[in-house]
């Protein structure tokens, strides 16, 4: 008689325990452990990890993202958008700055390319107007001399 009262309370308890189970979610975030009443009667999404889950996740999950704003986590969900929100945000900050060192770096190897240039043609100038120089410098010293041998 006790085996069978002791067998009748376990199995009660087990059936507790099961109906337990499909009626509530037991939720594990980075913020600790929650337990959301189900929707309905089942046994899908009873035990959830979702400290990595992304928004995407939860929308996979329609009767446990429910569960959530039903229960007054709706604040769970708000944060992950505003992570997700801002990490985009930073991938995007890290990608212009990114293509502005680029351009950056593009922009001064043009630099240094048209300062060359610039730099050889100013030689190159400078050697023609000294070349020039002489020229006169040599026509003005013949007038010069042939002024005096004229006198």
């Amino acid at each position: 008689m006790k085996r069978l009262l002791a067998s009748a309370i376990v199995l009660a308890g087990l059936v507790v325990g099961a109906y337990w189970c499909v009626g509530h979610h037991v939720v594990r975030t980075d913020r600790g452990m929650l337990v959301v009443a189900k929707r309905y009667l089942s046994t899908s999404d009873t035990f959830a990890d979702v400290r990595a889950w992304s928004s995407a996740d939860f929308d996979g999950h329609p009767d446990l993202r429910a569960a959530l704003v039903s229960g007054g986590y709706e604040g769970l969900l708000a944060d992950l958008k505003a992570r997700e929100r801002q990490a985009a945000l930073d991938d995007l900050k890290n990608r212009a700055a990114g293509m502005a060192r680029d351009v950056a770096d593009q922009v001064a190897t043009k630099a240094e390319e048209v300062a060359g240039a610039i730099s050889q043609t100013a030689t190159e100038v400078a050697g023609q107007v000294a070349q020039r120089a002489e020229e006169v410098a040599a026509q003005v010293s013949e007038k010069i001399d042939e002024t005096l041998a004229g006198e």
